[in-house]
């Protein structure tokens, strides 16, 4: 806002005030900047006391905030007019030896006028009615760059550029953004054994399971018949060695001290939960398909692991499904569908030999909770971590309690001011170690011979 000039009169400021750009834009309404304007110029003009000051201010901001109401300001424009009017009655009272009594004087008066104008608000015949600034009306304002926008943060990791995070979503808003979100860990949340790890190093004992044949079940068990007196051969199950080994998944960001001091969001919060939905999502993706160098084993690379051959190129149909349920071993209470959201368009085609769709609808209304939707019963997760269709790998039956997750350092997140200490800015750190692979490494052989099976079956 301008401020009156040395010798300059009150028509003269005024005729200034009125055409400011800021001005204009902090007060549309000719009233309501006519009278802030004449606040402004009794500003620059020296009283006797601070007292004459000071009942003067209170006229004019009652005058204000009558004014405002009567015009159908919302509460937000209202609260903008009350701070800005009441931070210059501070100012002004600052110099004066009884300042204290003088603003406590116009709390007083100010919050009996704001009751007596509440008061006539509801009486009167017609409320203009609060309109709600849409998410839809900010982007607006944010692409034309309204003078509106001037007091919010332009920048997300710097103030300079819209392309790292441009206008900061004002406050009303944040539920609006916080609702895009990555989906949910496919591993973790479908069964998979959870170890915390104690050193960088895990080491457990497993059974050494490849076959279900007489005498080899868990590697060497055997049970057999026999009769009354008869010498007994003794046996005993095989074991193996898993080595889980942690491996370092970091993130890092470095934000300017005018960002984190501006920002009407905590950078810190915020940047906690965008790199922990992040470190989340990869680690995800390492257990689905990782190589396990470097990173967890995924399980489309496990030794264990058995590829079924559709029957058609790029497509998915009916009996590939089935022979893929036909080389998955143990139950199917275990087990889960893990689908390329490309390969969706696919599996809505799919009917049985009796033509009923062999995709069931999940449910959000039964009694017992949400109900998954299904295929043959099993459950199914849609993902964007697995191939697109047509590619090895585009569709995957699990039993997630075959893998195995060791944690050894979950989510944390340090800052330093000293790292950017020359250019203003401060530098987040975001660590998290975990180690991940199968525990079984071979397809099981079944008592009647035939084909392997295996707890992960994928379609190629």
């Amino acid at each position: 806002m301008p401020s009156p000039t040395s010798g300059e009169s009150r028509d003269e400021f005024l005729n200034r005030c009125m055409g400011d750009a800021e001005a204009l834009a902090d007060f549309p309404d000719n009233a309501q900047r006519f009278a802030v304007c004449n606040t402004f110029y009794d500003e620059g003009q020296k009283q006797q006391t601070q007292g004459v000051k000071t009942m003067d201010a209170i006229k004019e901001i009652q005058q204000a905030i009558g004014e405002a109401l009567s015009n159908g300001a919302s509460k937000m424009e209202l609260k903008s007019l009350e701070d800005r009017l009441m931070e210059r009655l501070s100012n002004q009272a600052k110099d004066n030896a009884d300042a204290d009594a003088l603003f406590s004087k116009f709390q007083t008066e100010l919050e009996k006028t704001k009751a007596e104008l509440s008061e006539q608000a509801k009486k009167s015949a017609f409320v203009a009615p609060e309109r709600k600034e849409t998410f839809g009306d900010f982007l607006v304002k944010a692409r034309r760059g309204d003078a509106g926008l001037r007091e919010m943060t332009r920048k997300a990791l710097g103030e300079s550029t819209g392309v790292d995070g441009g206008f900061l979503v004002p406050e009303q808003f944040m539920n609006e953004v916080a609702q895009v979100r990555l989906e949910r860990s496919v591993v973790r949340g479908s069964g998979a054994r959870v170890l915390n790890m104690a050193s960088n190093i895990l080491k457990m004992p497993a059974l050494n399971v490849a076959s279900n044949a007489a005498g080899s079940i868990f590697g060497g068990v055997a049970a057999y018949w026999t009769g009354e007196g008869e010498t007994k051969t003794p046996s005993a199950p095989k074991f193996k060695q898993v080595t889980l080994e942690a491996n370092k998944l970091i993130g890092y960001v470095e934000s300017s001290d005018e960002l984190n001091n501006d920002a009407i969001v905590s950078m810190g919060g915020l940047l906690q939960d965008l790199f922990a939905q992040t470190i989340a999502f990869e680690e995800d993706v390492a257990f689905l398909t990782g190589n396990g160098v470097g990173k967890p084993l995924g399980i489309l690379n496990a030794p264990a692991k058995i590829a079924v051959t559709r029957t058609t190129a790029s497509r998915v149909g009916t009996v590939d499904l089935v022979a893929m349920l036909a080389r998955s071993y143990g139950s199917l209470a275990n087990k889960v569908w893990v689908i390329n959201q490309s390969v969706l368009p696919e599996i809505y085609k799919l009917k049985d030999e009796n033509s009923n769709y062999i995709l069931l609808p999940g449910s959000n209304s039964s009694i017992a909770g949400a109900l998954p939707q299904t295929i043959y019963g099993v459950p199914v997760i849609v993902t964007e971590k697995l191939p697109a269709l047509g590619t090895s790998g585009d569709i995957l039956l699990a039993d997630m309690s075959y893998y195995l997750i060791g944690d050894r350092q979950q989510l944390t997140v340090d800052e330093s001011i000293h790292v950017k200490f020359q250019t203003d800015e401060k530098s987040w750190r975001f660590v998290s170690r975990v180690a991940g692979q199968p525990w079984i490494d071979s397809a099981i052989t079944p008592r009647a011979g035939g084909s392997t099976l295996s707890p992960f079956v994928t379609l190629t």
